[in-house]
């Protein structure tokens, strides 16, 4: 019973606030575009030969409350993104979003809905704690609470795990239903791949992806392959399939949520600090790191080497890296910086695959090799 307390207690530990602030930016500006794009349905409810068809008989759409309504979303959401007074314009823009789904049946979105769910929670989660104007102001804090954002994250491998289990049915499966979405979006698809055969095993596919990305997300040795496959699969759903705009933000508003499975704690970054061209890398790291997860150790620091574990030689030799009790070197270990970084994070998954790994590796090893600074140099 004890262990389970506290195997609880450390999934809902305190997060670091930038991840939350890098999650409210990306959900704040997704509401943004959202609103945009919902304008012309919303005025467009005011016609009067328009079939309406209200939920609530005592909310009947008009062009005041629609214009209200959009002008309080836009607004909101802008506030919510720029994270000034978050807290206030957080609450404004959920109870926003609710009225937008309940204002008549053809406005209601299981999209609107989950970003309705996650701007509830991430100004639960204190989300203006960093990386925005709050913060600025002197209303920061290092730390967002764990518990608000391990609700995030169980709601992010909800959506990916309905999603899958909800395809396992012949219908889908048969490849009819992608037959007559793929090819509405932004990308027509080649008649000759529309094959019972093909169709049927993309969407195989896409229930095995979809699951697996619902599962992946959690384990330090599957996510970044998760991650990797959330981003092939929302690019590939918002180039093939309508509405784009709609597409585009469902996939904001998940994609920004990934760095919050990444973790809050540090990873420490050992590099040659003798090298112009490790130095080059680090000041970028540094740059990127807004979350504020990397913390790096020069090789000339013996005692912050010895305390790591890491010989001078083998910090001179190649990059360390040090997460989570586990050290790696080389290209792996670029790729796996890149990975916690902001946007980088979405190129990093790719970097993993066996023939980009390998040609990662030579091409690292062979910079390596023609550095004109070595450790023997620097040790003289």
């Amino acid at each position: 019973m004890v262990s389970r307390y506290f195997a609880v207690a450390r999934w809902a530990a305190p997060v670091n606030a930038r991840l939350v602030g890098w999650a409210r930016i990306g959900v704040g500006a997704a509401a943004v575009i959202r609103a945009v794009d919902g304008t012309p349905v919303l005025l467009g409810l005011s016609d009067p030969h328009l079939l309406r068809v209200p939920y609530l008989s005592w909310l009947q759409p008009s062009t005041s409350i629609s214009l209200t309504l959009i002008l309080l979303w836009v607004a909101a959401a802008t506030a919510f993104t720029l994270g000034y007074r978050t807290r206030i314009a957080g609450a404004l823009l959920t109870g926003v979003l609710m009225l937008v789904l309940v204002y008549d049946r053809q406005t209601y979105s299981n999209h609107l809905y989950l970003m309705m769910l996650l701007v509830g929670l991430l100004t639960v989660a204190d989300s203006g704690a960093a990386l925005s104007v709050d913060a600025r102001h002197g209303r920061g804090a290092a730390v967002c609470s764990g518990g608000a954002v391990l609700l995030i994250k169980a709601q992010v491998s909800i959506v990916y795990g309905f999603a899958g289990l909800w395809k396992l049915n012949e219908a889908f499966l048969s490849g009819l239903v992608l037959a007559s979405q793929l090819g509405t979006g932004l990308v027509g698809f080649p008649d000759r791949f529309r094959t019972p055969y093909l169709l049927a095993l993309v969407s195989a596919g896409a229930v095995c992806t979809e699951i697996a990305i619902a599962v992946g997300l959690w384990f330090r040795r599957s996510r970044t392959a998760a991650i990797g496959l959330g981003v092939a699969l929302h690019g590939v759903i918002a180039l093939f399939m309508a509405p784009t705009v709609q597409l585009i933000v469902f996939a904001m508003e998940l994609v920004v949520l990934y760095p919050l499975f990444i973790g809050g704690h540090e990873r420490t970054v050992v590099w040659d600090d003798s090298c112009s061209f490790c130095t080059t890398w680090v000041k970028w790291f540094r740059r990127l790191d807004v979350f504020g997860v990397i913390e790096t150790v020069r090789s000339s620091d013996v005692g912050a080497l010895q305390l790591l574990g890491v010989t001078r030689l083998e910090a001179d030799t190649a990059m360390q890296l040090i997460d989570a009790g586990q050290r790696s070197s080389g290209f792996e270990a670029v790729r796996r910086i890149l990975g916690v970084l902001p946007l980088a994070y979405l190129v990093a998954p790719f970097l993993g695959v066996p023939g980009v790994r390998r040609l990662g590796g030579w091409w690292y090893r062979r910079t390596a090799q023609r550095r004109h600074c070595s450790y023997e140099a620097a040790t003289g």
